[in-house]
């Protein structure tokens, strides 16, 4: 092992002045050759000062070349992640964006199967006042030939309903949930646009919660009272029981909820509750509906 240390500071002129013992010294300690005059020796110490000195030259500078090719490993390693956690993060919007695009897609259909639910309500109205409705030709058949027109026209003669259905097709061209083999689900024009559409044309659509239905009236509170007072017609009194109810029920007749009839099996007296006034409504209402 050489003394790399004691070199570092010895100079020719030091080397000069150094005795034949100081020579060999440091010769020794660098695993030398110890024989020779004194001007041998100082120039073997000389040549092997100045190696040592190119070898730490040396040493410092593939420190230095090592130091550097460490130093751009870790930006490019730095620069590597930074790139990773962006595209994962691209990644995720997009599959955000199809999930909204799918989101959307499945409240189109929603509000398709609840215009064909509105669509049924109208139809049985109608069927039951007695309408005869056209038949409509194929909702797809129908789309279709709005789409044509549509189509047809220029940008500047479209209106702003005709622009957003022309709109929501180009999104679910793009866009457009895959059924299998790339192709994707047919386009279709959501219930809130027909809606517009039609009121557009038409006016307002009258659904049929609107119509003229006759309903049955809600229980009366005063009423209450009357489903208590029901006398059952299977208890058999005597003749001075019945005179007193009888008489009681000729007091009170006429009261709200109740009114006195004989039943013919027994005799006794009938109290018309609040149950059976709203059969008998029921029933006149099912008479007028077979009527007409």
């Amino acid at each position: 092992m050489r003394h790399k240390s004691a070199t570092m500071s010895l100079t020719d002129a030091e080397i000069a002045d150094m005795r034949v013992a100081d020579l060999r010294k440091e010769l020794s300690s660098r695993d030398l050759g110890l024989k020779g005059i004194k001007k041998t020796l100082a120039a073997r110490l000389r040549a092997a000062v100045k190696a040592e000195a190119e070898e730490s030259v040396e040493a410092e500078v593939a420190e230095v070349a090592e130091e550097e090719v460490a130093e751009e490993a870790e930006v490019a390693a730095e620069e590597a992640e930074v790139a990773e956690v962006a595209e994962e993060e691209a990644e995720v919007a997009e599959e955000a964006e199809v999930a909204a695009e799918v989101t959307e897609e499945a409240e189109v259909a929603a509000e398709v199967t609840e215009e064909a639910e509105v669509a049924m309500e109208v139809t049985e109205e109608a069927e039951v006042a007695a309408v005869v409705e056209p038949v409509a030709p194929p909702s797809y058949v129908a789309q279709d030939a709005i789409l044509l027109k549509l189509d047809a026209k220029d940008e500047s003669e479209l209106t702003t309903i005709e622009k957003d259905i022309l709109a929501a097709r180009e999104r679910n061209e793009k866009f457009g949930v895959e059924k299998g083999e790339g192709e994707k689900t047919a386009f279709q024009i959501s219930d809130d646009l027909r809606k517009k559409m039609r009121a557009q044309r038409f006016g307002p659509i009258t659904t049929p919660a609107q119509s003229g239905r006759k309903r049955s009236a809600a229980p009366r509170a005063e009423d209450e009272g009357a489903k208590k007072a029901k006398i059952s017609t299977d208890v058999v009194v005597d003749d001075a029981e019945q005179t007193k109810r009888n008489a009681r029920n000729e007091r009170f007749s006429g009261q709200p909820g109740e009114s006195v009839a004989s039943d013919e099996a027994t005799g006794q007296p009938e109290v018309a509750t609040e149950e059976t006034e709203a059969t008998e409504e029921t029933e006149a209402t099912a008479t007028e509906v077979a009527e007409e």
